[in-house]
């Protein structure tokens, strides 16, 4: 197992976690339309500063844990596979996004736009990580 492919699972299980805490504690907040201004300069900025934290945290145990293979690199089959789960959740993320940009055209609701491609982001994000994993699984 590789490097990335072990990256690629403690990934996916944070944004996994992330995706669906937001999805039951913010969305429908900001769907409601209570408190947005708060969510925004409060709870939601410090939740994304711990994510970061979090997941920088994760990339340095993961190196330390599995040194050989964090200094192997990379080779062709991983760039391959990050390439393809990426063109997959990135066509996942552009539709969303159109989603959003169409909801708000048709409601003028912004904080509906944003809560659609806050979700369509943190979705992609753990479909690019579970999809590196079964191509990686799958021979590809």
């Amino acid at each position: 197992m590789s490097y990335n492919e072990k990256s690629a699972i403690a990934m996916s299980v944070l944004y996994a976690l992330a995706t669906i805490y937001l999805a039951l504690t913010f969305i429908p907040k900001i769907l409601s339309g209570d408190e947005v201004a708060s969510l925004i300069d409060g709870s939601l900025f410090h939740i994304a500063i711990g994510f970061v934290i979090a997941t920088i945290i994760i990339h340095i145990v993961l190196g330390i844990v599995f040194r050989k293979d964090a200094a192997d690199g990379q080779d062709e089959r991983d760039i391959s596979v990050m390439y393809k789960a990426g063109a997959y959740s990135g066509s996942f993320l552009g539709f969303t996004t159109f989603w959003g940009i169409y909801t708000f055209a048709t409601t003028q609701q912004a904080w509906h736009m944003f809560a659609i491609c806050l979700m369509g982001l943190m979705i992609a994000t753990t479909l690019c990580f579970v999809l590196q994993i079964v191509f990686y699984r799958r021979g590809h």
